[in-house]
């Protein structure tokens, strides 16, 4: 008989599938940056907590069991706080117009007792530095290992009870502040609380100047309709709409229109394209207070003249005369017979949209009708009936 292990096959198969499950978070974590982990360029003493000093700051700076170390002897039941162990100049450079989402600091630490007997080493107080001010959240833990591990203080969306900017975390002042608290319990010699390294990460998130969340392009009558949305703006000048000019491959403005600047709510844009192709690629690129710019998506709008004739001529069938109204102001008319010849054109300044054109003495029959404008030409079909 043939047995399947499914503890086994189920076993096999969730290793295979974590690491797939962990880039896909991964990925959808990806809007969030980080810097680092950075060590520290400056550490001291500080008083301010404690009456335990720390001796050989500086060994903290890098992870090479070299310690910074805190030592007190205890009697029964005695215990103590150290002063906080600090460490500053990071060297962080992150850009300025970064938000910070969160700070993790790493600490390899452990203790070491000689004679202890339900003696221990704890966190008293974890701190961050601001400006060089120790505040904020107590991030404590608890008890420290008896040999080096790293303990996570914080994390990628914890900001320590205080708000920062990129210059805060980019400043010398800012750091990690680290007290412990020793206790002797029964007994307890020469009790030391010993740290290798502190090191820190920042996460941040870099704002896009807009973030569009559509774009669309409809005809409407002789135009082109564009709607475009942001849900948040930042440093934002103005839109420029563009449009693909067909067989030069390039982009032409149509339409400036000045932005909010400064939104973190929905807001509506509308520009319009006054001479639209049979078929159009349109663009919003948007550009800084700086000069800098980024694009939308494109899109294309397809443009029928038919839905709303750009030029109407009337009457038709028409005996002495035929009028012509259009959208756009008139350059040129020309009446060609069957054969292809002309037979009456009339050029005009391009100042008037309604034009007039006499058919006296003309024969019966089917003309084209010419009708000419700066940037368009239309024919249609004129009957000449008397």
């Amino acid at each position: 008989m043939f047995f399947v292990n499914f503890k086994a096959v189920t076993i096999r198969f969730m290793k295979a599938i974590l690491p797939i499950l962990l880039f896909l978070i991964s990925q959808s974590l990806a809007g969030q940056s980080s810097s680092g982990p950075n060590d520290a360029g400056t550490f001291s003493n500080n008083a301010s907590v404690g009456t335990v000093a720390w001796s050989s700051q500086g060994n903290a700076i890098t992870s090479n069991d070299n310690y910074a170390q805190a030592t007190v002897s205890l009697g029964l039941l005695g215990s103590a706080n150290t002063n906080y162990l600090v460490a500053t100049n990071y060297g962080f450079a992150i850009p300025g117009t970064a938000i910070i989402t969160g700070i993790k600091v790493e600490v390899e630490k452990h203790y070491f007792i000689i004679l202890g007997l339900l003696s221990s080493v704890t966190d008293n107080s974890v701190r961050l530095l601001k400006g060089g001010a120790i505040g904020g959240t107590n991030n404590a833990l608890g008890a420290w290992p008896s040999s080096d591990a790293y303990s996570t203080y914080g994390g990628s969306a914890d900001l320590w009870g205080r708000t920062w900017s990129a210059a805060d975390i980019n400043n010398s002042g800012f750091g990690v502040a680290i007290s412990t608290h020793i206790a002797a319990g029964l007994a307890g010699l020469d009790m030391d609380a010993l740290v290798d390294h502190i090191r820190v990460t920042i996460y941040f998130n870099i704002p896009v100047p807009v973030k569009f969340v559509d774009m669309e392009g409809i005809q409407l009558k002789e135009k082109i309709k564009l709607h475009w949305s942001t849900a948040t703006e930042s440093g934002n000048s103005h839109f420029i709409a563009e449009k693909l000019i067909p067989g030069l491959n390039e982009w032409k403005a149509i339409d400036t229109i000045p932005a909010a600047g400064e939104s973190n709510a929905i807001l509506h844009y509308t520009a319009f394209d006054e001479s639209p192709e049979l078929s159009n690629l349109y663009r919003i690129r948007q550009v800084d207070k700086d000069g800098q710019f980024t694009f939308s998506k494109t899109i294309r709008v397809a443009f029928d003249p038919a839905a709303y004739p750009l030029v109407r001529i009337y009457p038709n069938p028409a005996g002495e005369r035929v009028m012509i109204s259009s959208v756009y102001p008139v350059t040129r008319v020309e009446l060609t017979d069957f054969r292809g010849q002309m037979v009456r054109q009339i050029r005009l300044p391009g100042t008037n949209s309604q034009a007039e054109l006499m058919l006296g003495r003309l024969p019966n029959g089917i003309y084209s009708l010419l009708i000419g404008t700066k940037d368009h030409q239309y024919v249609q079909k004129l009957i000449v009936e008397k």
